[in-house]
């Protein structure tokens, strides 16, 4: 281990335990400053930074011109920011290859190489790296969470003890703008300056790498901006293209819309830089009458970056509780994607051509499936519920199996227990891995 001054425990760490105990070597990716680096150090013994600026970044320079020199020193090594040599990951599949041996090293990197671009493709690593998917940080890791109930065991059925949940309103609008950026909860950065700082955040990703390799400009920042704010306004819906487009086109003075080949230049861009992630439709290998809508579900690596993008404090919020309501909807399903990681779960979401819509479909091996809705208060568990219940029925006279559990997950005033009809009440703050 690396020694670092704070180091605040990750969920993640189990999966790069694993990851390293069976692959030579694991490669863990995410957004710019969500801690992969520190967490990398937690398992390595040495460390080959290439973002180092020392010696006008000389280790850079000597990963291009000899990519093999990296990997010299006690293992597990650390590669930090990979990708800015991608000769890198020939030297190390290579070394991986020669030794035979498990868990010696560890990469690290803010982006994925573009596949279009002949110059920056790289070999499979197939066999010898495992790829791990680090996120910013979830409620159970900042401590606001009891710790009641294990995402996991609930497939297994569990009895739960009736709790009330603690979390309020205004905590949870604070929580969102402050994201679950590490560097915020190791220095308890209040929430206007946190607000402040992931505005910087994304003015610094809108401004990156927007120049081919021949110094031309193919990316406009100020779309790229506003393509981000269109999404912030969507956030946690399946929005389609046309919206997008729609929406750049009104926030500019000459209503200039953008292409759909642009915008699905655009999207790829910050797909490949962790900024959004695409939840996929529920795909339920059942041939029937019910005809399920394809598009993918649309979130931000952090519930922060749409309170950035679209510049809002926490009275606007609470002006517009329907509009959070998708903010603290992303954010559940970020941190459910964090547990889901760890226990081997897909997560993927359900609309149908009747308008049925469940948030979060969890599948495991076996054919185990369950179903979550998420709600902001209590007013709309019912609702919640019903649509639970609804799938069910329509899954299992399609032939498909019980669900291991239903459950609605709440954010103010929820209690937790199992109802009569089955279906798990969860607050926000009583849900961990």
């Amino acid at each position: 281990m690396i020694k670092q001054d704070i180091y605040i425990k990750r969920i993640i760490e189990t999966k790069i335990q694993e990851k390293l105990r069976l692959s030579g070597a694991v490669v863990i990716e995410g957004p710019k400053w969500c801690g992969k680096t520190s967490c990398g150090k937690f398992f390595a013994n040495t460390l080959f930074d290439l973002s180092d600026p020392s010696g006008n970044f000389s280790n850079r320079k000597s990963a291009i011109l000899d990519p093999s020199s990296v990997l010299d020193g006690k293992k597990p090594r650390l590669i930090d920011e990979w990708q800015v040599a991608q000769g890198v990951w020939d030297a190390i599949k290579h070394a991986v290859d020669n030794s035979g041996k498990k868990g010696q090293y560890i990469l690290t990197g803010s982006s994925t190489p573009n596949e279009d671009d002949e110059n920056s493709r790289i070999h499979s690593g197939a066999g010898r790296m495992s790829k791990v998917r680090m996120r910013t940080m979830t409620l159970q890791e900042i401590s606001k969470t009891k710790n009641l109930v294990k995402l996991n065991d609930l497939f297994n059925n569990i009895d739960v003890k009736i709790t009330q949940g603690k979390l309020k309103l205004d905590q949870i609008i604070e929580l969102s703008i402050i994201g679950g950026w590490p560097e915020h909860w190791a220095n308890n950065t209040s929430c206007r300056d946190a607000y402040i700082r992931n505005k910087d955040y994304l003015d610094l990703i809108v401004g990156s790498n927007i120049k081919d390799k021949n110094g031309n400009a193919y990316r406009d920042p100020n779309k790229l901006k506003l393509l981000i704010k269109s999404i912030s306004r969507n956030v946690a819906t399946s929005v389609s293209l046309k919206t997008i487009n729609l929406d750049v086109g009104e926030e500019q003075e000459n209503k200039e819309s953008i292409s759909r080949p642009t915008i699905l230049t655009y999207i790829d861009f910050l797909k490949r830089l962790f900024i959004i992630e695409e939840i996929p439709a529920w795909s339920t290998h059942i041939r029937s009458t019910v005809r399920l809508r394809k598009a993918p579900k649309i979130i931000l690596a952090d519930p922060s970056l749409v309170s950035a993008s679209l510049e809002v404090l926490p009275e606007s919020w609470k002006a517009d509780l329907n509009a959070f309501g998708f903010v603290f909807e992303s954010m559940v399903l970020k941190d459910l994607l964090v547990y889901a990681e760890v226990i081997d779960v897909s997560i993927s979401h359900y609309r149908d051509n009747s308008d049925l819509e469940v948030d979060a479909i969890l599948t495991k091996e076996n054919n185990k499936w369950s179903a979550i809705e998420i709600k902001l208060g209590v007013d709309d568990v019912e609702e919640g519920a019903s649509n639970l219940l609804r799938l069910k029925n329509k899954m299992i006279k399609e032939g498909k199996n019980e669900p291991s559990f239903l459950a609605v997950i709440v954010g103010v005033g929820g209690i937790l227990q199992k109802r009569d009809d089955g279906v798990y009440i969860i607050p926000y703050d009583c849900l961990s891995v």
